[in-house]
């Protein structure tokens, strides 16, 4: 059994087992191998510690009602997301046993399906949420970029302009030259230009252009 838990991928389904021994024992590696990937200075002493144990000494009546120490030691959203699902698989697992000693075999299987269905979710969580966030953060990203275009966009056709009907050295000598008029027409417009950057706010809008270029093909 081992092999299937280490072989098997976050998320996939377990194989089919011919006891609720076997499942018990494939979730609950499956718990702290996941345990272990969010806690990795962690071992199994600590898994057993933190979380087998106290569920083990549990008298809730319900495996959801559980609440190890671990939660309230940890204030990161998603870790607290994991670790609550793991003990809660773990806390089912455990009532599977218990119902199996005791010849309950269909509430055990039950309690199986809710192990492998909060272990799954842990593992799905953990699978999704780095692409979720790359996701998140490109398209505020893009928004960003699009929104700084709209504001910006028509002050920086002006710099280009102004700077290409005159007669500049450097994009630093047109920047300096044109910042008061980009300023005045950012706050006709109302968009907030600060005096600070301008220089190199308008700088970096010439960029492409060649300003040396043109003044010596003028002065011939």
């Amino acid at each position: 059994m081992t092999d299937i838990v280490l072989t098997r991928k976050f998320g996939e389904p377990f194989p089919i087992f011919d006891s609720i021994s076997a499942a018990s024992d494939a979730i609950t590696k499956a718990a702290f191998r996941l345990y272990v990937v969010i806690n990795p200075d962690h071992s199994a002493d600590d898994f057993l510690r933190e979380v087998l144990m106290p569920i083990a000494q549990s008298s809730a009546e319900s495996p959801t009602q559980i609440e190890v120490r671990v939660f309230k030691n940890h204030s990161e959203q998603s870790f607290v997301i994991y670790m609550r699902a793991i003990c809660h698989a773990c806390a089912y697992v455990q009532e599977a046993r218990n119902a199996h000693n005791e010849g309950r075999e269909s509430e055990g299987w039950s309690h199986i399906a809710n192990a492998h269905y909060l272990l799954g979710y842990a593992e799905g969580i953990f699978a999704l949420e780095p692409a979720l966030v790359r996701t998140i953060s490109a398209r505020a990203r893009k928004n960003s970029s699009e929104g700084d275009e709209k504001r910006y966009g028509p002050l920086r056709k002006l710099a280009r302009e102004l700077a290409a009907a005159g007669n500049y050295k450097s994009k630093r000598n047109a920047a300096l030259s044109i910042k008061d008029r980009v300023i005045a027409e950012s706050r006709k417009t109302g968009v907030n230009m600060s005096e600070a950057q301008a220089e190199k706010t308008i700088t970096a809008w010439l960029e492409g252009m060649t300003f040396a270029r043109k003044q010596g093909t003028s002065a011939g």
